[in-house]
C-alpha cells in the first residue's frame, strides 16, 4: 500500500475511533526490517501528510517484523520520530 493510500485508510479509520471513545492505537508500515528507506518513508510521509496538516497524532507508531533484515531500520526511525511507538 503506498504511503497516500495508508494515510487515507488511516484518516477515515481515526475519525471512527475517535467519535467511539476508542483507545486504539493505529500503526503504519508493519512490514520487515529488509529496507531502510522504505520504512523510514513510510512513516515519515504518513506522520507528516498535508492531509493532517503536519498533525502526527493520528498515527501511534509503526510496525515492522523481525523476519528479514536488521534491527537498525528501527533506529533509524526511532531518532527521525522519537515520540512515536515501533512495535
Amino acid at each position: 500500500m503506498s504511503y497516500s493510500n495508508e494515510a487515507k485508510f488511516i484518516t477515515n479509520l481515526k475519525r471512527p475511533l475517535t467519535q467511539m471513545g476508542s483507545s486504539s492505537k493505529i500503526l503504519c508500515y508493519d512490514y520487515n526490517w529488509t529496507d531502510n528507506e522504505y520504512p523510514n518513508d513510510i512513516p515519515a510521509n504518513i506522520y507528516n501528510t498535508s492531509q493532517w496538516n503536519g498533525k502526527l497524532d493520528n498515527v501511534d507508531g509503526s510496525s515492522m517484523h523481525h523476519y528479514a533484515g536488521t534491527p537498525d531500520t528501527m533506529t533509524t526511525v526511532h531518532n527521525a520520530y522519537p515520540a512515536k511507538d515501533i512495535i
